[in-house]
């Protein structure tokens, strides 16, 4: 129960988001509890709300020690519980043994968990994440049997020779990390590296590790790589992928080779859907429409400028029953790498049999959102989206384009969520303007010709 002293949830959930208040209470915690460390700057990286019982909140906290000028990043978040006392999680963990040694490793100073009582929210700085249990015990430091285990496994006495080099390339509190491991660059050219993803529990990274095993066999005949596993790291609750090569669809846009790159995606996206690859995907993802309604939803609570439009995009999407195929699902231009040889495609654990027009729509709503904040000339993202969706339809069912327009305008609103949950540089705009995009779709519905954009 909480104490009248205590905020509401939806009061503490406002208060979260207040950059100034939250760096003001640090600093008073801070001078108290560990006197050496200053802050200098605190920032919103991301935030989640869900169905008003749990809200999550990721900020960056700039500090430096009292005796030195150099600064350091702390990933700090806060999680405050409508119903559950973050006061008895910190106590629950530290009396739990696997935690406490995590938690005395870290040292004299500034605590890697506790709790803001009148919030009732929990505080843990990275890599203390009790969602994440094995985080904490490979990074930053890789254990020796680990680094063993690499060293077979890549065939590379390497790993187990010389300094590892651990790295957080991403981190979302409570879901999931993403290290990266490498070693000293070498005088042949080139670093190697070696990517560990953290899950929740060992089950989730053991089926995860056989179903990318499932995938990666299916679909390097179409000249497609995906996530390539390379070992299984079970006590962690992680596994570990194959690095990448090439370059990111992302970097490609940026030069003038951009629409070769787009293309070559395209025919990859397009064979995929047309292919004969059948697979059990490692969990039971929800259909379009129930993403769609989350997104709608949160939508509504950070657009209500918007609510004509987002109500009437709501009654007009209905996404139709459709042939399944292998889909990506969250296709990122950062989760697109070519080289001169194939295409590979990371991060997907949300790889299903579900309607193939999801991942091209996903496709160009990333390029056009692309253009948008990059200051693209809007001529250059609408030719490449033309020619993307002309290409696309050329060589799949021509009935398939009767879905195009649904699938893009939820596409859109998808992505257009996900640029406020990362609090994204002036993600206000960048939202008006998706919405303002999927209700162009909506309008261009049921036009004879597949380009959509003039």
């Amino acid at each position: 129960m909480r104490t009248q002293e205590e905020l509401s949830f939806e009061a503490a959930v406002a208060l979260a988001q207040d950059v100034d208040a939250m760096q003001t209470w640090f600093e008073s915690y801070w001078e108290m509890v560990d006197p050496n460390t200053r802050i200098r700057r605190c920032r919103v990286d991301r935030i989640r709300l869900r169905s008003g019982a749990r809200m999550v909140v990721q900020y960056a906290v700039d500090v430096s020690d009292a005796s030195q000028l150099v600064e350091r990043t702390l990933t700090v978040t806060g999680c405050i519980h409508a119903t559950k006392s973050a006061e008895q999680i910190v106590a629950k963990m530290i009396k739990d043994d696997s935690w406490s040694d995590l938690l005395s490793a870290c040292g004299p100073g500034l605590p890697r968990v506790f709790a803001i009582p009148f919030m009732n929210m929990l505080v843990q700085i990275f890599p203390i994440d009790r969602r994440l249990p094995g985080l904490a015990r490979i990074y930053p430091q890789l254990p020796e049997y680990a680094q063993q285990q690499l060293a077979e496994k890549q065939h590379d006495s390497r790993w187990r020779e010389q300094p590892v080099t651990s790295e957080c390339v991403r981190y979302r509190s409570g879901l999931n990390a993403v290290l990266r491991y490498s070693l000293e660059q070498t005088a042949s050219g080139g670093d190697h590296a070696v990517y560990a993803k953290v899950y929740s529990s060992a089950e989730e990274s053991e089926a995860a590790f056989a179903f990318l095993h499932q995938l990666d066999r299916q679909t390097k005949d179409l000249g497609l790589r995906c996530s390539r596993p390379i070992c299984g790291w079970p006590e962690f609750a992680a596994m570990v992928l194959a690095s990448a090569t090439g370059n990111t669809l992302e970097t490609e846009l940026q030069r003038s080779h951009g629409l070769d790159a787009l293309e070559r995606t395209t025919d990859t996206l397009a064979n995929l859907a047309t292919s004969s690859v059948r697979i059990d995907p490692v969990h039971a993802s929800p259909d379009q429409a129930a993403c769609l309604q989350r997104s709608l939803k949160q939508l509504k609570r950070i657009g209500s400028d918007r609510l004509p439009e987002i109500h009437q995009l709501e009654a007009w999407i209905r996404y139709p029953a459709s042939a399944l195929a292998a889909t990506h699902r969250d296709l990122k231009l950062e989760h697109i790498y070519l080289d001169e040889s194939q295409i590979t495609f990371i991060d997907c654990d949300s790889f299903s049999m579900a309607d193939p027009v999801i991942d091209v729509a996903m496709l160009a709503a990333r390029v056009l959102a692309f253009g948008q904040r990059q200051r693209v000339e809007t001529t250059l993202t609408n030719h490449r989206i033309n020619t993307l969706v002309a290409r696309y339809f050329a060589q799949v069912p021509t009935a398939w384009q009767s879905r195009w327009a649904v699938h893009f305008a939820g596409a859109l609103l998808e992505i257009a969520v996900g640029y406020y949950g990362r609090q994204e540089t002036d993600w206000h705009s960048t939202v008006n303007f998706l919405i303002d995009q999927a209700v162009a779709a909506q309008q261009a519905d049921g036009q004879a010709t597949g380009i959509y954009l003039s």
